[in-house]
């Protein structure tokens, strides 16, 4: 490779680089608004029938974490829509006419209702769940990294199955890898055909 070829290469990754950062830098400025819907009524086809349906149609395209599992609960106390390629949460059982606009808390707070009616935990229980099972995942993982270390040993991490990336060599459709925790804090995977 030439002296211009190099340049004009690290050209190109500088600017691909300036390129994603920017991206990410709207994406973090678009997931730190706030969210809202606007009730939106969606036609579609399904089983040989013409659908339609109110959603909620979200006013952005990139959620925070926190958005994420508020729309997920959503969906999970009023049901969601699949239609045009995504899921919306479902506007059907809400008293919010079409084109109407509400925020995600006012949302949050017409649902609470409907889901202590359904018998479903509240978003605030599923968070809190869900924080409880992180940290716990999170103190195994320490634990068993402490093992390698005091050990010298390799500790199993993980395992999991996936296809085989030599079936074409093989007959065999399936690897098993494994999750190595080692003894410096890093991580090693070893794959093994299960035929």
């Amino acid at each position: 490779m030439t002296e211009e070829e190099k340049r004009l290469k690290e050209e190109r990754e500088a600017k691909m680089r300036a390129e994603r950062e920017l991206y990410e830098r709207e994406v973090k400025a678009e997931q730190d608004k706030p969210l809202s819907f606007e009730v939106d009524l969606k036609r579609y086809f399904a089983c040989d029938m013409d659908m339609e349906n109110l959603v909620f149609e979200p006013s952005k395209e990139h959620l925070s974490n926190a958005q994420k599992d508020a729309v997920s609960w959503l969906m999970k106390v009023a049901g969601s829509i699949y239609c045009h390629g995504q899921s919306y949460v479902n506007a059907e059982m809400f008293d919010i006419k079409e084109h109407e606009e509400v925020t995600l808390e006012k949302l949050l707070q017409l649902a609470d209702s409907i889901a202590r009616e359904k018998g479903i935990k509240s978003l605030q229980d599923t968070q809190r769940e869900k924080e409880e099972k992180e940290a716990t995942e999170k103190a195994k993982r320490a634990e068993i990294f402490e093992e390698a270390k005091r050990t010298g040993a390799p500790v199993v991490l993980s395992s999991y199955t996936t296809d085989c990336i030599n079936s074409a060599k093989f007959d065999c459709s399936m690897d098993i890898v494994t999750v190595y925790a080692m003894p410096d804090g890093s991580t090693d995977s070893r794959r093994v055909h299960a035929c």
